[in-house]
């Protein structure tokens, strides 16, 4: 599931590791497109969230001697993509 707001979009889907499936919003920016020296277009795509690894059953940790825990619970995920539409062919 794709909505805008403001000028972001915020997409849905599923996400599974370690055979438990749950929903993930992401953050997503488009920029773009941009006209490419060969007549092409590109558009980029960032998109970034975060999730507790333990409601995906990733339950392992460890202290450290220093105190604290050696795995963060909270993951960042964060994607980038460069999207390339070639142009007219030149004859």
């Amino acid at each position: 599931k794709i909505e805008k707001k403001d000028d972001v979009y915020l997409v849905t889907g599923d996400l599974t590791l370690r055979d438990v499936t749950k929903p993930v919003t992401l953050t997503a920016t488009v920029l773009g497109p941009i006209l490419s020296k060969s007549g092409g277009k590109r558009v980029a795509l960032s998109a970034e969230g975060r999730i507790n690894r333990q409601d995906f059953g990733v339950k392992w940790s460890k202290d450290m001697d220093s105190g604290g825990l050696m795995v963060s619970n909270d993951v960042n995920i964060e994607i980038g993509a460069e999207f390339f539409v070639p142009g007219p062919e030149k004859k």
